[in-house]
Formats: structure tokens, C-alpha cells, sequence
């Protein structure tokens, strides 16, 4: 699993040399990840440098080549490029390699980056404050490379899970070796109406996705939760509220949590709870 060092207070020490890493991604600029990362940094007195940068997906390895050759620690990935480098890392573990989705290079000096992906554990990390995954039927909805990692954390958890989406094909070859043990993976027109916790692992928000179900998916739920953050998740949260949902959250946690475990990997310290509920709570007001 991923490596961490806990350190739960800030390191005094003097600062040696910046330690550099970059986000790429379409259309990143409004990124709260520099943001989140320079928290991080401050509190164990790091010299850290983040950038973020927006590519077009054909130019990846180009732009990996030259953060290399320019002594960068590694990068951040996002949609679209989650699974652009499949055949072209070392995974960091047996577990992060069923993904085939990275979000997280670290570069250590051997021919090919060191790849993990963190967005199963930031996302679990985050919503069992909410909930009690064990045995709670759950709703995942998506096709996209964010739902394997999603869907393994959960099943490891011991939820009823159901993976639902528009494109089944897409889903299913995602999804192949993913899980040990059966899951259901359906269309949304087969949707029903018992989940406890409904998740949003699409690009579109609730009031979207809403008239593709037959049944709503809602009828039943405690929990929503939108892996969106930001001025975008808003109105899908006062939506799901106003159809009975007692609980809405978006997942800024999840992205605050995901970013501390990459923080660890590059650097061997890693953020504890209450440093990353502070860094959490900057976001919201920012």
C-alpha cells in the first residue's frame, strides 16, 4: 500500500533544497492544489514548489520527459490522463496496478516513474466520517477512471455495492480484475431506489443525471455524496437536500485527503487528521 510517515507537528529544520511538482490535466489553472500542497509545506517548514499546467493528453509523456530532465519529484494527474501511461510506469503496489489509473508519478531515478494512485484512499478516508460503510448498500455512479479506485476501497470496506452508469461497455473493461468477489454493474434505466449512500463519480452534477432514472435512486439515501467540489457541486447539494437527503457532502475532503498521501510519497511526511481538516477548512473559504 502506499508509504507514509505520520507527522503530526511541524519539523524545524533549515531548508534545503526546493522540492518541485506540477499538476497536469485539461483546463487545471483554478486548481485549489498548489493551495493545499503549499499548507502542507508550510507546516513542515519544506521548501515545495507546485505548479499546475494544462495539456492536451497526446503531449503527456513529452511534458514528463521535461519535468524530469528538470529534476522535478514528480506530478500530479488528472482527467483526462488518469490512464494515459498504463505501459509506461513501475505501479507502486499490486493493489494501485489493478486500477491501471495513476494520479500520483514519482520519479526516483530509474528508467520509468514510480506510479500510484490515491484517490481510493482520500475518498475513503473522507466519507467514512460520514457513514458506516460496513454492510450499507451504496450506489457509485460513473464509468470514468476514478471509479475503480473508488469501487475497490469500498468493497474492501464491506458495503452492498452497485456501479452504475450511461456507458456499461466502458464501465465493465475498467472494471475487469478489479474486485475479488462479484459486483453488480449496471445501466441507469436498472437504478432502484434502496441506497443508503448514493455516490457521484460523473462530471455532471445531480440535476443532470436526475431524469436518466427510471426510479431515483434517492428515495432511500442518507447520504450523497459528489466527488465535485467547489461553486459547481452547489446546486446539486441544495437539490438532494430538497428531495429528503439529510446529508449532502461535495468531495473537497476527498481532494484535500488524496493530496496528503501524495505529499507523503514525495516527501515522507504525511499530513495527520488535523492538519488536513484545517487545510480542508481553507479551501471552503477561499
Amino acid at each position: 500500500m502506499i508509504p507514509v510517515v505520520v507527522g503530526s507537528s511541524p519539523i524545524v529544520h533549515p531548508i534545503y533544497d526546493m522540492k518541485k511538482s506540477i499538476l497536469f490535466g485539461a483546463d487545471v489553472q483554478h486548481s485549489l492544489s498548489p493551495a493545499i500542497y503549499a499548507d502542507f509545506a508550510a507546516h513542515y517548514s519544506l521548501a515545495f514548489d507546485y505548479e499546475v499546467c494544462s495539456i492536451e493528453a497526446a503531449s503527456l509523456s513529452k511534458h514528463i520527459q521535461r519535468i524530469r530532465d528538470a529534476g522535478y519529484i514528480g506530478c500530479n494527474l488528472t482527467n483526462p490522463l488518469k490512464q494515459q501511461l498504463a505501459t509506461q510506469v513501475v505501479w507502486g503496489d499490486a493493489c494501485v496496478e489493478r486500477f491501471q489509473s495513476a494520479n500520483v508519478l514519482h520519479f526516483q531515478g530509474g528508467k520509468l516513474p514510480m506510479a500510484w494512485n490515491t484517490d481510493g484512499i482520500g475518498f475513503i478516508e473522507d466519507i467514512k466520517q460520514y457513514i458506516d460503510c460496513v454492510g450499507c448498500r451504496v450506489l457509485l455512479l460513473g464509468s470514468g477512471g476514478i471509479v475503480p479506485p473508488l469501487a475497490y476501497y469500498l468493497h474492501m470496506e464491506g458495503v452492498d455495492l452497485t456501479i452504475a452508469a450511461r456507458d456499461v461497455t466502458r464501465l465493465r473493461s475498467n472494471m475487469m480484475g478489479v474486485l475479488e468477489g462479484p459486483v453488480r454493474l449496471i445501466d441507469f434505466c436498472a437504478v432502484e431506489s434502496e441506497y443508503q449512500l448514493v455516490i457521484n463519480a460523473t462530471s455532471v452534477g445531480w440535476e443532470i443525471l436526475q431524469p436518466q432514472f427510471a426510479h431515483s435512486p434517492l428515495a432511500a439515501a442518507t447520504v450523497y455524496y459528489d466527488c465535485r467540489y467547489g461553486v459547481q457541486v452547489k446546486r446539486s447539494l441544495q437539490l438532494v437536500k430538497a428531495q429528503g437527503v439529510p446529508y449532502g457532502y461535495c468531495g473537497l475532503g476527498m481532494l484535500v485527503r488524496q493530496a496528503a498521501h501524495a505529499f507523503s510519497i514525495w516527501t515522507g511526511y504525511m499530513p495527520d487528521k488535523i492538519l488536513m481538516k484545517e487545510v480542508e477548512q481553507r479551501c471552503h473559504r477561499r
